[in-house]
């Protein structure tokens, strides 16, 4: 938490900058597993909020710092048994995904803004979960907190100097899901306290951002 804390505090001074602009996110998220481990996943629908600090490189580009709480959701038939591939555990179930994820995303506009004209432009950029809990009431898996897990960002944006609309595809590198673990009390074999599930995370977005301060290119 005092890292969050630190994190915040330098969004907020580096927005004190003349040509800096500072505002808040929210938007809705769809969220896709794919896992051999997993059966049958459907992507659900989610919500996030945050802070969005924007500095000018050039005035056909400028790049964005953004720190936001997701939750995220997925819905699986269950996953399979390590043991036995032909067993399905813990049929029909919800996962809820909660992360308070830091992006840094360069613009390049190719409708360059001008005068709070409406601009547009694509996105590209990297990020990291800072915070990472993965839940669910019907199946019996966590994910530790405190997990970071890295990703890359694409997408559009455009609008005004003040209102700003973002399209962005996330994609997790790595094994996002290998810190799942099922909470089940172990049987006689103790073996569900050595379950590693493997697969991938991607996340579509649409988001509004409002900015309280403006500058012209």
């Amino acid at each position: 938490m005092k890292n969050i804390l630190i994190i915040l505090a330098i969004l907020i001074s580096l927005s004190s900058f003349s040509q800096s602009q500072i505002g808040i996110t929210s938007g809705v998220n769809i969220t896709s597993v794919k896992s051999e481990d997993l059966i049958e996943t459907r992507s659900s629908a989610g919500i996030g909020v945050g802070l969005t600090t924007l500095f000018p490189l050039h005035n056909t580009s400028d790049w964005m710092l953004n720190l936001t709480y997701n939750i995220k959701g997925v819905s699986i038939d269950g996953y399979k048994d390590f043991y036995n591939q032909d067993q399905t555990l813990h049929s029909d179930g919800g996962l809820k995904i909660q992360s308070l994820d830091l992006d840094f995303i360069i613009n390049q506009y190719f409708i360059v803004p001008e005068d709070n004209a409406f601009h547009l432009g694509i996105q590209g950029g990297i990020g990291t979960t800072l915070l990472n809990t993965w839940s669910s009431e019907e199946l019996s898996i966590i994910k530790n907190e405190n997990n970071f897990s890295p990703y890359y960002i694409i997408g559009l944006t455009g609008g005004t100097e003040q209102f700003r609309i973002n399209l962005r595809y996330t994609s997790f590198l790595g094994n996002p899901l290998k810190n799942l673990v099922d909470d089940e009390i172990p049987d006689e074999f103790n073996r569900y306290d050595s379950k590693v599930f493997d697969g991938m995370l991607n996340n579509f977005s649409i988001s509004l951002t409002y900015f309280f301060k403006t500058f012209s290119y």
